[in-house]
């Protein structure tokens, strides 16, 4: 049975055993994005046998803004998180669309998961395929292996020359004050690309809710704080996210030595994956992740259509038919 589930112990239990190793499987991501951003609805479901026992979860957002129910929202990993037949959820998913009225379902697929025939039948088709650059660490010996064959020696010597002259990377479970300092490296990278950046709040309270998880990274050259990151460990993934710096400090390769210090990180904890998170594919952000030996693996992006699905037409007319006799007299 496709129901919600808001126990969230018995769902990050379940979250704990993922298909897919990605930390926004846990509730705390539905919940802090739920908090923090009115028009994103949790929708938390999950397949649960006549025993109680959770079979898989299912973590969506009903977004009013645009009409949909999304399965992944900021790029992270979506949908079910076991490789399984998808299509009593989708049934599920399309029943509160409808509800809803919300006109397209979105669902991303990360690599791994083998049931696309099962959306396509369903009336899904593939939008598009978004590249995350990842790092696999756990066919190499150890970080000096990496350090030697595939790090490129002019990155090497950026980093020595940078811890040389005295810059020191701190490690950091979330509190305000480490917040405050890596947000103002966040926000300077907004306001200098000129982009739309998250709010400090919600930052906050996403890095407090995954608590167990988070890493705030702070670079710092003789006391003085140069540059940030935010990364998430969840089992065999460190998913890095938000790196900036100060330009101030662009000689010492503050970026460079950040990235570099967190893959050092997962082979201390014999990690398997550094995920550089998403940037498109022929770009400089993508070939600089390459630098660093980073190969693109991609996530699948179905789109449901429900103004042309003649599915949807038909649980529509099922739905009041059910509707109608369980009316109250």
């Amino acid at each position: 049975m496709i129901t919600l589930l808001a126990d969230s112990s018995k769902w990050d239990e379940a979250a704990d055993n993922s298909y897919y190793s990605s930390v926004s499987y846990k509730y705390g991501w539905l919940q802090s994005i739920g908090a923090c951003f009115p028009y994103l609805k949790p929708l938390p479901l999950a397949e649960i046998s006549q025993e109680g026992i959770i079979e898989y979860i299912c973590p969506c957002f009903i977004d009013k803004k645009n009409d949909e129910i999304v399965s992944s929202i900021f790029l992270a990993a979506g949908f079910i998180n076991k490789n399984t037949n998808p299509n009593e959820t989708v049934q599920k998913l399309i029943e509160y669309a409808i509800m809803e009225k919300c006109k397209k379902i979105l669902l991303q697929i990360p690599p791994g998961f083998y049931y696309s025939d099962n959306l396509i039948s369903e009336g899904f088709t593939l939008q598009r395929k978004v590249p995350f650059f990842e790092l696999s660490i756990n066919k190499l010996d150890s970080f000096e292996n990496y350090i030697e064959t595939v790090l490129p020696k002019r990155k090497n010597r950026y980093i020595k020359a940078a811890y040389k002259k005295g810059v020191e990377i701190e490690m950091h479970r979330p509190s305000e004050k480490v917040v405050d300092r890596f947000y103002r490296f966040y926000n300077e990278l907004g306001n200098r690309k000129k982009i739309q950046i998250f709010e400090k709040s919600f930052i906050t309270r996403l890095s407090e809710s995954l608590d167990e998880h988070a890493w705030y990274w702070i670079a710092t050259i003789n006391g003085q704080d140069c540059g940030a990151i935010l990364s998430f460990e969840f089992k065999n993934r460190l998913w890095l996210w938000l790196i900036s710096s100060s330009r101030e400090f662009n000689e010492y390769r503050v970026d460079d030595l950040l990235y570099v210090r967190n893959i050092q990180y997962g082979f201390d904890k014999k990690l398997e994956i550094i995920d550089f998170g998403t940037s498109p594919l022929e770009s400089s952000l993508g070939d600089y992740k390459k630098q660093f030996g980073c190969k693109p693996v991609f996530h699948e992006i179905y789109i449901l259509d429900l103004s042309i699905s003649r599915i949807v037409k038909r649980i529509y007319i099922d739905l009041k038919r059910i509707i109608k006799k369980t009316k109250v007299p």
